[in-house]
Parts: C-alpha cells; sequence; structure tokens
C-alpha cells in the first residue's frame, strides 16, 4: 500500500468513528478557503483530486448551515473533475455517476475514501465525454462524510502526497490560495470575487 492509500484510509477511520459526534460547523473562511481551491487548483494528480472532492464535501455541508454566504451553484465544478478525469485521466480514483436517478448521484472514491454528491447539473456533452470513465457498479460506504467535513478537509489540504501544487494558471497555489484568503479576512473580496 502506497502513502496516497493510507493516507485515504486514514481519512475513512477518522470518518467512521466521527459518525455518532455532532456534525462540525464551517466557518465562512474555511469555506472561502475551500471555495478558493476549487475555482484556482489544477488538478493534476490523484492528490489534487482528493483536495478538491475535500473542497467540495466541505462546501456542501456549509451551503445547508443558516449562516451560508452561498447557494449550490459550486456544485457545476464537478464538470471540471469531470472533464479532467476523462481527458487527462487520474490514477487511483474511480467516478460513478447514476444518470438514471432523479438526484444525480455523483460518487468519488479514493482507496476505500468515497465522496458522495446529489444533483450535480451536468451537461449532456459532458456526459457523452465521461462515459469512458465512469464505473458501472458501486456502492455507497454508509459514512456521511459532511459529519467531519472540516476534519476531511484539514487532512487533505495538509496532504503533501501526489499533489501538483499549481494553479491552472501553472502559478503556485498555496501563494494563491493564502492571497485570497486574507483579502476576504480584511473585508476586501467575498465569494463573489
Amino acid at each position: 500500500m502506497d502513502k496516497f492509500e493510507i493516507l485515504c484510509n486514514e481519512i475513512n477511520d477518522i470518518c467512521k468513528s466521527l459518525q455518532e459526534e455532532e456534525k462540525e460547523e464551517v466557518t465562512d473562511l474555511k469555506a472561502f478557503r475551500a471555495y478558493s481551491y476549487i475555482k484556482n487548483m489544477y488538478l493534476n494528480d490523484v492528490g489534487d483530486a482528493l483536495l478538491f472532492c475535500a473542497s467540495m464535501n466541505l462546501i456542501n455541508t456549509y451551503v445547508k448551515q443558516e449562516n451560508s454566504k452561498l447557494g449550490y451553484r459550486f456544485k457545476t465544478e464537478f464538470s471540471y473533475l469531470i472533464s479532467i478525469c476523462a481527458n487527462v485521466g487520474i490514477q487511483d480514483m474511480k467516478i460513478y455517476l447514476d444518470k438514471e436517478s432523479r438526484n444525480q448521484l455523483l460518487l468519488v472514491q479514493f482507496g476505500k475514501l468515497q465522496f458522495s454528491f446529489h444533483n450535480v447539473p451536468l451537461t449532456n456533452e459532458l456526459l457523452e465525454l465521461s462515459n469512458g470513465i465512469l464505473e458501472t457498479e458501486f456502492e455507497w460506504d454508509g459514512i456521511r462524510k459532511q459529519q467531519c467535513a472540516n476534519t476531511i478537509f484539514d487532512m487533505a489540504e495538509n496532504n503533501r502526497d501526489r499533489r501538483c501544487f499549481k494553479t491552472f494558471r501553472g502559478k503556485d497555489l498555496d501563494r494563491k490560495i493564502n492571497s485570497l484568503v486574507n483579502k476576504f479576512e480584511q473585508g476586501k473580496i467575498g465569494f463573489e470575487y
């Protein structure tokens, strides 16, 4: 088992252990940080895809809170993950999309760690493109990842293995995210930046 698979299994085990705990509250600042990753990161390897999914999970948790400053439109960003996987390919992850269900269920799996998202809006063009990369047999593990979204996000963000640390424009990702977060903290920008 490689380092990345060990990390994914560790995250999964921690998620299992937190299922009976109180759901973690997501702050505006952490949601903005996750949103900034989604809007700026380049997906080159499986570590990048893990951080992308952890960010989407955190934001999916955040939008359900009363204090949320975001709506569900962020889910359109899944098209980026699917198009990268279809065009470039990312090893050591599996994607399943249940196109037949009313809720358009998307499952993404890294080792034993699974993320599930409902109501994912995808264009017909993207659905055609994704036919070659989607798994046909999949079963949800029953572990609620929104329960521990902060924990998952922190572990994925701190992971240094199999990540490129670049924006989609080729810039330093950490520098870009930190700059955006500083501006957000100072009130200079919001989620609409």
